[in-house]
């Protein structure tokens, strides 16, 4: 009699560990999933950052486009190539309202959705070196 209640109590902890298991990797997943449909903002390339922090469960990165000499990022623009980004990624933000966004004194934020998971991205100009635009993401369980 004991023998048949210590295997269904051992099978019962060895089924609660393995979903408990389970969900511990879904944040990971999904976060790496929207990394990648959300792809790189065109001439942009990732300067700081850019993996999934397990601890917080989120995932955040710089990306930045240096346009030094300013003929460099001629096609597309910064505010083309972020704007389509952020169109791709589900906001309305046009190409004016982020060269706008860009040329404000403190950095602009807007905030995108996917399967009720908030994403925060802001615009910054970097302050210390000029023609660079930078474009911080993170994207939150």
């Amino acid at each position: 009699m004991l023998i048949p209640l210590a295997l269904v109590l051992v099978v019962g902890l060895i089924v609660v560990i393995s979903v408990v298991v389970h969900q511990q990797g879904e944040p990971k997943r999904f976060l790496e999933a929207w990394v990648v449909e959300l792809g790189e903002p065109r001439n942009m390339r990732i300067y700081e950052g850019g993996w999934v922090d397990e601890k917080n469960d989120d995932y955040t990165a710089i990306w930045r486009m240096i346009c030094n000499p300013p003929g460099a990022c001629a096609d597309p623009t910064p505010f083309e190539s972020v704007s389509k980004w952020l169109k791709d990624a589900g906001d309305d933000f046009d190409e004016d309202q982020v060269a706008e966004c860009y040329n404000k004194e403190l950095n602009c934020q807007r905030t995108i959705f996917k399967d009720n998971h908030k994403g925060f991205v802001s615009l910054d100009i970097n302050g210390y070196r000029p023609m660079v635009y930078d474009m911080k993401v993170v994207l939150v369980w």
